[in-house]
């Protein structure tokens, strides 16, 4: 938790000079939260919760603050005829979705002040939507590649508890600076991708989809400029998908299988501190039941990684 980075700074600086008051040490923790952009761990959230290849999870990462983030999303995306060719179409995507993660700190002030311990509990939560759309080619039948363009805004809350002797002392430093606040942040992307769709013996078929996205974010209004950042998230994310049918049927649409495997890795930036994780997992799928030849989607997912674990249960839309 980098606020509780910023404490340690301020305990340090000012307990050499004369007492500090409230105002001193608010002021002190401001310019220290400035400083080191402690709330762009919020872009990462933001950009899972804006995820069109992946839906909604729980992730659990093993660092020092014990981590946990709730997603719940609802990702779809279609592509559109409307350039008279065959071979060019308008692919368009969205996403809306609100995530949780929470962290605890055994003591804020980490030990510098004994008899005056604070711990904390802090939530982040988001409430964001994205769409983006670009033209999407198909010079075979089948291949499939994508150049998009995406917006997304975001709302961002911060909700903290404290306990312990120092709770007071705390939530007067920090309630308002580094926790307990909310704000608004907007960004902006591209990404290129590529799907090949093909078809297997048995009725089965595979696909294969990777893209490279590039994500700028940026604070549009905070309560306080400490809260403030601009940052750049760069990521690649493939999977793979197999897909087979079943006798069943619902609502006059066919329902299928699915099983799938997929991959995430920053090359800039990190999903607090994780920059690599894996899904695996399986669900069903009804096909052609929803207006406009929709597929809906109901899957069930593992996540892993290096110091991440996580399951999802999660719902798509594609058209």
């Amino acid at each position: 938790m980098r606020c509780a980075v910023a404490l340690l700074c301020v305990g340090g600086t000012t307990a050499i000079g004369a007492q500090p008051t409230i105002d001193d040490l608010r002021e002190e923790l401001r310019g220290n939260l400035r400083s080191v952009e402690f709330a762009k761990s919020v872009a990462s959230l933001v950009q899972l919760s804006d995820d069109i290849e992946f839906s909604g999870a729980r992730y659990e990462i093993d660092n020092e603050e014990g981590t946990t983030i709730s997603l719940l999303s609802l990702p779809g995306s279609r592509s559109f005829d409307v350039f008279g060719d065959s071979m060019v179409a308008l692919r368009t995507e969205g996403v809306v979705a609100i995530a949780n993660a929470g962290e605890d700190n055994a003591d804020i002030f980490d030990g510098m002040l004994p008899g005056s311990e604070a711990s904390v509990e802090s939530n982040f939560t988001t409430v964001s939507g994205l769409i983006g759309l670009g033209p999407e080619i198909e010079p075979i039948e089948g291949l499939r590649f994508a150049a998009l363009t995406n917006v997304s805004i975001a709302y961002v809350n911060n909700s903290a508890d404290y306990g312990g002797p120092g709770a007071p002392l705390a939530a007067a430093i920090v309630d308002g600076i580094g926790l307990n606040w909310d704000s608004w942040v907007g960004g902006l992307g591209v990404a290129a991708r590529g799907q090949w769709d093909r078809p297997l013996p048995n009725d089965l078929r595979s696909s294969f989809a990777a893209r490279y996205d590039v994500r700028w974010v940026e604070t549009l209004r905070s309560d306080d400029d400490a809260q403030d950042f601009s940052t750049t998230l760069q990521y690649v994310t493939a999977r793979a998908d197999l897909f087979g049918p079943t006798p069943l049927t619902l609502a006059g649409g066919d329902i299928e299988w699915q099983a799938f495997a997929g991959v995430k890795q920053f090359t800039e930036g990190d999903l607090f501190g994780v920059r690599r994780f894996f899904q695996v997992g399986a669900g069903l799928r009804l096909v052609d039941a929803l207006p406009l030849g929709g597929i809906a989607s109901a899957k069930a997912v593992a996540i892993i990684g290096n110091d991440l674990t996580g399951f999802s249960v999660g719902l798509s839309l594609g058209f």
